[in-house]
């Protein structure tokens, strides 16, 4: 017998043969198989992400919405001030605030530059913190967190660092109604969205994600703020 007929010779050519087969005819069909399939994975999931961002866009509006009736008319008599926070102004002295509210509910900055009030009387803003001038102890200016900070553990973590959150566009809004006559701008040398709300180019307001600032130009608001533009 050849060896070339041996039986074991036989079987190990079928099988190199019909490992050739396979090679030619059934992996590149898996290969077709397997690549079809992850474009229609690849298809269901940009679906599946547009789904998901046209979701993401309605909540913020509602976000929005729901902002905008709770802060609706946060200003009143024309003062730059929230309702249930408005108080304590600019240009008072620290000593009334202690006397509004007591030292239980007041924390001092280590430096003694700023007070904290810890309270939180209000659907936007909450924990008002006074800055004031050491050797006169007026306050010169009053910064109002937003109940809902996007710098927050307990906040939404898909917030977007460049786009606006939802408290701070209500406020704006608000702060447009209450005082026609102010202007509204961004701050072009902020990366993070803030804005400026002027009145005869001095601001009034400053508002970022987080909060907003009432400066000591506050002390210079009259009723021709409040007035409707012509």
């Amino acid at each position: 017998m050849s060896w070339k007929d041996h039986p074991i010779v036989i079987a190990a050519g079928t099988c190199v043969a019909t490992m050739g087969v396979c090679y030619k005819l059934l992996i590149p069909a898996y290969t077709t198989t397997l690549e079809n399939q992850v474009a229609k994975d690849l298809t269901a999931i940009s679906e599946l992400k547009q789904i998901s961002d046209r979701a993401r866009e309605r909540a913020d509006r509602l976000d929005q919405l729901n902002k905008e009736l709770l802060s609706d008319g946060i200003f009143s008599n024309c003062s730059p001030y929230p309702r249930a926070l408005s108080k304590i102004k600019v240009g008072d002295r620290t000593d009334k605030l202690v006397e509004i509210y007591g030292e239980n509910l007041i924390t001092r900055e280590e430096d003694n530059r700023w007070l904290t009030l810890e309270v939180n009387d209000d659907p936007i803003f909450s924990k008002p913190t006074y800055y004031f001038d050491k050797e006169t102890s007026k306050i010169n200016q009053i910064l109002f967190f937003f109940n809902e900070r996007v710098d927050s553990l307990h906040t939404n973590a898909t917030q977007d660092p460049k786009k606006e959150s939802a408290t701070q566009i209500s406020v704006i809004n608000q702060i447009k109604r209450a005082f026609p006559q102010i202007d509204i701008e961004r701050n072009k040398e902020r990366s993070k969205p803030e804005y400026n709300a002027s009145f005869k180019g001095k601001v009034i307001f400053q508002i970022d994600q987080n909060a907003m600032l009432v400066t000591r130009n506050a002390l210079n608001i009259d009723s021709k703020i409040c007035a409707a533009k012509n």
